[in-house]
């Protein structure tokens, strides 16, 4: 396993979370997820077996509406609030 093989996948988790409305380092800045988090959901995504289903449907589609199930990062992916819902609730504390 090489360095490539590391970066391809953290980009893929990059482009699920994302997918899915969700930013990473958006969530670890205001503290919604911890380095080690983080860093977990890195390691289970490099040693995940389903990387091609993952790459196919983020070729596919810029928006799903949910995380697959075969997602070794669903549940991490669905407890973090979507962006829509932290931008609400920013502009809701606005004058």
């Amino acid at each position: 396993m090489d360095l490539r093989h590391w970066d391809n996948r953290i980009e893929l988790m990059k482009r699920m979370a994302e997918a899915s409305g969700r930013d990473l380092f958006l969530a670890l800045a205001r503290g919604k997820l911890s380095g080690l988090q983080l860093r977990s959901s890195a390691f289970r995504c490099i040693r995940c077996d389903h990387s091609d289903a993952c790459r196919k449907l983020l070729e596919s589609s810029e928006r799903v509406t949910a995380v697959p199930q075969f997602c070794a990062n669903k549940a991490v992916f669905d407890a973090l609030p979507p962006l829509q819902s932290e931008v609400r609730d920013f502009r809701s504390v606005l004058p």
